[in-house]
């Protein structure tokens, strides 16, 4: 993971981030509605220990959308501990979804509720894919 971690350089930041147009974030919008919001809330709150809050949250910030993406295609599991032995995992929507699609649902969470990480587009997903599938 160390490894995986550093090959992503430093974060350059994302001040001049443009933001997706209009209908990318409508079409963001209604993918997200229909594939995330039972867990992470309809404000991207999340549900305490269960679900994590998108609002914030340091993968979604990233200048670099990869570690979101790997999220999003390759299905999560939260750490187990004594305290929790039992998590819940965000399964994959790489079977389902396309990488337009999720480049937009994406690009949404980057720039709403506060997060301004730039937009996210399909290329990258697409990139993240076929890394993934290897």
């Amino acid at each position: 993971m160390a490894v995986y971690l550093k090959s992503l350089g430093p974060d350059t930041g994302n001040a001049q981030a443009p933001k997706p147009d209009e209908a990318r974030m409508v079409a963001g919008a209604a993918i997200y509605h229909d594939n995330c919001s039972a867990c992470h809330g309809g404000d991207g709150a999340g549900a305490g220990a269960l679900f994590p809050a998108l609002v914030g949250n340091s993968i979604v910030a990233q200048g670099n959308p990869e570690t979101l993406a790997r999220v999003v295609l390759a299905e999560s599991q939260a750490v187990h501990t004594a305290g929790a032995p039992t998590t819940p995992s965000m399964p994959s929507l790489a079977w389902r979804v396309k990488d337009q699609e999720i480049a937009d649902v994406l690009s949404l969470v980057r720039g709403s509720w506060g997060n301004s990480a730039p937009a996210v587009s399909s290329d990258d997903i697409a990139a993240v894919r076929k890394e993934l599938v290897r």
